[in-house]
């Protein structure tokens, strides 16, 4: 039998379906974990090309598999690529379900040893969830549940109908599938798989390219050093950029014996730190050939700090440029569309060599700027031993003893930890508010006001972040997603130095309904203003936290277990008995009534939301408290326009 690898062939996602072949997720994998933002990004970007460019292929990505010659028929072992190739078993199960696709489906999917997935694909796959969604994996009924919403939703706010749509899903949306030798080791090969990180991605041909409009002589070579030593210091996310400079250079960067502020002005004022006689980096003892030679891993090194692990950006580094590149052209605004990356620098990099050189300057100089903004005031997610929480810290420098030296990370804005009254706290609910309510990379325009305004600052004060992202908020919501007429883009609300007053006629109360609300923001953003008003008399309000949440849950159920308790859609799909929860609680809880809902929630469980929370303090729940509770509501968000 040859050892000889198979081709790698493109398929469909229709030739795939068609294929008589069976694919297996092994043991040694991961179970299946793509939640909303992997999920609803691949649908977005499944819009995005069928809208941008209809006739041509969108590569989504490969699936590398092993000819698995036990079994009768075709069938492969699923080496990498498992997530993807789930999910859109899962999103073609919606479309032929929900949308009535007709596609046929030969390949079936199966994960080994994990009979409960195993049970829920083939029950999804069939469209017969018949033993309650408690018998079934929680992850990939999520998943099933995102795939209909995240649909539901985009089509609408994308203005594309579900044929156009499916037909690009089916006949244009491609996969790679790679074969590998039969005598290959797949445990050896997947751990390989999950360690690597060699491969030329977009924001490495970008680099290049920026760097390449340097001379070839000494002072070329200076700001290319220069430009390689920002740009892979801000390229890890989830560490701050301080860490990912040498000690030395700390000081000079960010401030004597501090490091807790950007000292430099310009790219040259960096570049003046170079010795052109010696050409070494002051303070480093590193040659320019070094850094310059070979690839990213042989330039300057740095100290083994913990912070690697500890925090999760919000965003990763290709977006992170996008927002950047935003930052630089001003009020044009641009997709933050990282599949577009370089078609979007190429669009705005001037044709004249010295404007060049003036344009690739100031992006990297103003990469350093933001990326220390960012890591300064917008929240990240910190990791302790015991549990994760969202934090709004700084790093900074200090000497416990002489002769000794450290960091630490402290609230932004206050010394204290604890503190739940505090403003770092209240711009920390903010953030996570919009953080949570968006989160494809491609959605955060609240990240592009917060930077924003941070550059807009001599220096920075809580009380002016506080009040500018409440009114950035208020903006989204009132003007964007509730308003009977929707006069502004996104940038006109970002940079509109005074906010008019509106008039609560300006509110539509039918975008509030259910299967009409377009944006889990409005809920959000409800939440803070309840959070802002009972924070100091409930103590379970007051610690209350933003997590993911995107299901949009009638608390008086839609299908209660006896027909005589159903109400009319009037009431059922009323803002006054929705309210926004985990997928997770919303498979639990589906079709109880409230007061079971209620034994659930006991006083030890996190509160999901706070509107929920007040919902759940009325001792019975029918049409009267709805009415009751959505004029409270309404009144609160009239009363903040």
């Amino acid at each position: 039998m040859s050892n000889a690898p198979s081709p790698i062939i493109p398929l469909t996602i229709s030739a795939l379906l068609a294929e008589l072949t069976d694919y297996t997720i092994p043991i040694y994998q991961r179970n299946y974990a793509w939640a909303a933002p992997e999920i609803e990004q691949l649908i977005q970007d499944v819009i995005d090309y069928a809208k941008s460019s209809p006739d041509k292929r969108y590569y989504i990505g490969t699936l590398v598999v092993s000819a698995d010659t036990s079994k009768a028929r075709s069938a492969f072992i699923t080496v990498d690529g498992q997530q993807r190739l789930t999910t859109l078993f899962i999103l073609h199960a919606v479309l032929r379900q929900k949308y009535g696709s007709v596609r046929e489906q030969h390949m079936k999917l199966r994960f080994q040893c994990r009979p409960l997935s195993d049970d829920t694909l083939q029950a999804i796959a069939n469209g017969n969830i018949a033993k309650g969604r408690s018998a079934y994996a929680t992850t990939i009924m999520a998943a099933y549940d995102i795939c209909q919403l995240a649909l539901e939703d985009k089509l609408t706010l994308e203005r594309i109908d579900i044929a156009t749509f499916m037909h690009y899903f089916y006949e244009h949306v491609v996969i790679f599938r790679v074969g590998l030798r039969q005598d290959t080791d797949l445990n050896h090969y997947f751990e390989i798989m999950n360690s690597r990180g060699e491969q030329l991605e977009k924001h490495e041909v970008l680099k290049a390219r920026l760097m390449g409009v340097f001379n070839n002589d000494v002072e070329g070579a200076r700001y290319r050093a220069c430009f390689a030593r920002i740009w892979v210091a801000c390229s890890n996310m989830n560490r701050y950029v301080q860490h990912s400079f040498p000690k030395q250079q700390r000081h000079y960067l960010f401030g004597d014996r501090d490091w807790n502020k950007l000292t430099i002005a310009s790219f040259d004022d960096l570049v003046s730190t170079i010795h052109p006689e010696e050409g070494i980096i002051e303070g480093t003892g590193v040659s320019l050939s070094a850094i310059l030679s070979d690839s990213d891993k042989s330039l300057i090194p740095v100290e083994q700090d913990d912070d690697n692990e500890r925090f999760h950006s919000v965003i990763n580094f290709p977006n992170f440029l996008l927002q950047v590149l935003q930052l630089e052209v001003g009020t044009v605004e641009i997709p933050l569309d990282d599949k577009r990356l370089l078609d979007l620098f190429q669009a705005y990099m001037p044709d004249e060599k010295d404007e060049r050189i003036t344009f690739v300057k100031s992006f990297i100089f103003h990469l350093l700027k933001y990326r220390f903004l960012f890591d300064k005031y917008v929240i990240k997610r910190e990791f302790s031993t015991e549990e994760d929480r969202w934090s709004l810290k700084c790093l900074r420098w200090y000497s416990p003893k002489p002769n000794q030296e450290t960091v630490g990370y402290v609230n932004t804005f206050e010394k204290s930890e604890g503190a739940v009254y505090s403003d770092n706290r209240r711009i920390l609910m903010l953030l996570s508010m919009f953080h949570v309510s968006h989160p494809m990379q491609s959605s955060k325009r609240w990240l592009h006001a917060a930077l924003w305004y941070l550059s807009q600052q001599s220096e920075v004060h809580a009380e002016g972040y506080v009040a500018y992202l409440e009114r950035i908020a208020k903006s989204f919501v009132y003007d964007l997603h509730l308003a009977t007429d929707k006069q502004n883009g996104y940038l006109t609300m970002i940079h509109q130095p005074v906010f008019s007053r509106r008039a609560a006629s300006r509110l539509d109360p039918d975008k509030l309904r259910f299967g009409v609300i377009n944006n889990n923001l409005i809920f959000n953003f409800l939440d803070y203003l309840l959070w802002s008003k009972h924070k100091d008399t409930n103590n379970r309000i007051r610690c209350f936290e933003y997590t993911f949440r995107h299901s949009k849950e009638h608390y008086y159920p839609q299908q209660p277990t006896h027909p005589e308790d159903i109400i009319a859609e009037k009431h059922l799909h009323a803002f006054g008995n929705l309210c926004l929860i985990s997928h997770e609680r919303n498979a639990q809880l589906n079709n109880a009534l409230p007061v079971d809902k209620r034994k659930y929630y006991s006083n030890d469980k996190p509160i999901d939301s706070i509107k929920l929370y007040l919902m759940m303090q009325y001792p019975h729940w029918h049409i009267k408290e709805i009415e009751e509770h959505e004029e409270e509501m309404l009144d609160l968000l009239k009363a903040h326009m």
